[in-house]
């Protein structure tokens, strides 16, 4: 495990990590036992750019996410 974070109010964590080396990771995710989705992992490569913004929307019956801006 490199980092843990919990979301704001917003649902946000501002910062996860420091810095990177390039490479491939895993998100994980955690959700409440009370909905569907319990847990959901992202496997994401992570290049040279210094941010990164990885929205996940989860509702009842989906998830989705992107790499954003």
């Amino acid at each position: 495990m490199i980092a843990r974070g919990l979301t704001d109010a917003d649902g946000r964590i501002a910062q996860l990590a420091g810095s990177l080396e390039p490479g491939t990771y895993r998100l994980v995710f955690e959700f409440p036992t009370s909905g569907f989705f319990r847990r959901v992992a992202l496997d994401v490569e992570i290049g040279s750019d210094p941010k990164y913004h990885v929205p996940l929307l989860v509702t009842p019956f989906a998830v989705s996410s992107y790499r954003g801006s």
